[in-house]
C-alpha cells in the first residue's frame, strides 16, 4: 500500500513521501518549420500541499493538490 503525505506532514518525518512526478504524452509540432506531428513526453514534478480522499463507498480516489514545479527554465 501506497502512503503519501502533504509537505507539511512529511517535515515532521525522517522519511520524505510529498513530491510526485506526473509524465504526460502530447502530441507536438517538430519545429517551426517542419509541420509533421511528433509525440513528446513531458515530466512535471509536483509537492503535494493537500490530499482528499473521495469515498465513492465501494471504492475511494485520492485527489491531490500540488505546487507543480517550473522545470523549463
Amino acid at each position: 500500500m501506497l502512503s503519501f503525505y502533504t509537505k507539511i506532514e512529511d517535515d515532521k518525518s525522517i522519511m520524505q513521501n510529498y513530491s510526485m512526478t506526473l509524465e504526460t504524452e502530447s502530441m507536438h509540432f517538430a519545429s517551426l518549420k517542419d509541420n509533421n506531428l511528433v509525440m513528446a513526453t513531458i515530466s512535471y514534478f509536483g509537492v503535494v500541499e493537500e490530499i482528499w480522499k473521495v469515498d465513492y463507498v465501494t471504492f475511494k480516489v485520492p485527489i491531490f493538490k500540488c505546487k507543480w514545479v517550473d522545470s523549463t527554465t
